[in-house]
């Protein structure tokens, strides 16, 4: 044999050789990459919302802040029919006089300060003449007591229709009676001059007479009371003309 044929033979083996540990390397990468593969899947975290403990409490956590949430605006959406009446507009605001809180009932009046009682007797000043009036001082006339504030729309609201009926009534003796809660004078006067209001004004400055004795909870809140001093007809919360003419018939008679 040639030289250059044993070369060429040299050559040829030494390339099947070369072949053979290629195929042996592929081989070898393919099954570690099939490993590697089953180990990825083996290893790779659970999917699906629950998958972990931490997504567990991660939704757990979730849910009771919706349920918190939800149950916060139920409540508050009870609230505000409770005081429009189921009109969805409030006729009722919260008094800001300062009083004893355990003294204050939620919805309005103690059980002493009631239908067929005597109504407290109270004296406060006179927004106009600053002299001191007494309720009292007003038996033997059909009284109407209005609790009230200028910043209070409902209060606002009704006084148009409190006047026709002052106009209407005050030959018969009627007198309305205005507790301004917690405002200062120069406040009270300037709103019921502006708006032509002339019935009797009172002050009530530190909330004695609103919270601490009649315990109101909401403005307006209309006490009427008869030529006896007794509690003909209580109303918490904003007064229409029906119910004015109403509970005025009871206290003035026909």
């Amino acid at each position: 044999m040639s030289r250059a044929s044993a070369t060429e033979t040299d050559i040829s083996d030494a390339g099947d050789a070369y072949d053979d540990v290629d195929y042996e390397r592929d081989e070898v990468e393919e099954v570690e990459y099939d490993n590697g593969d089953f180990d990825y899947y083996e290893e790779a975290e659970p999917q699906g919302l629950l998958g972990t403990p931490g997504r567990v409490i991660v939704l757990l956590s979730s849910a009771l802040i919706l349920m918190l949430v939800v149950g916060m605006l139920a409540w508050l959406l009870g609230e505000r029919s409770v005081g429009s009446g189921g009109n969805g507009k409030s006729n009722v605001y919260p008094v800001t006089s300062a009083a004893d809180a355990d003294n204050v009932p939620g919805a309005g009046f103690e059980t002493a300060v009631k239908v067929g009682a005597q109504a407290p007797d109270f004296t406060l000043n006179d927004v106009y003449t600053g002299k001191p009036v007494a309720l009292s001082s007003f038996k033997g006339k059909p009284t109407w007591v209005n609790f009230w504030a200028s910043w209070c729309p409902p209060c606002r609201a009704e006084m148009p229709a409190m006047k026709q009926r002052y106009d209407k009534y005050k030959d018969k003796g009627l007198v309305i009676l205005g507790v301004d809660d917690a405002e200062d004078n120069a406040t009270a006067k300037q709103f019921t001059t502006l708006n032509g209001y002339d019935w009797t004004f009172v002050l009530d400055s530190d909330g004695s007479v609103t919270t601490g004795q009649y315990f109101v909870s909401g403005l307006p809140t209309h006490v009427f009371v008869d030529k006896n001093g007794v509690i003909k007809a209580m109303q918490v919360g904003g007064i229409s003309s029906e119910m004015m003419d109403a509970s005025l018939a009871k206290i003035i008679g026909q």
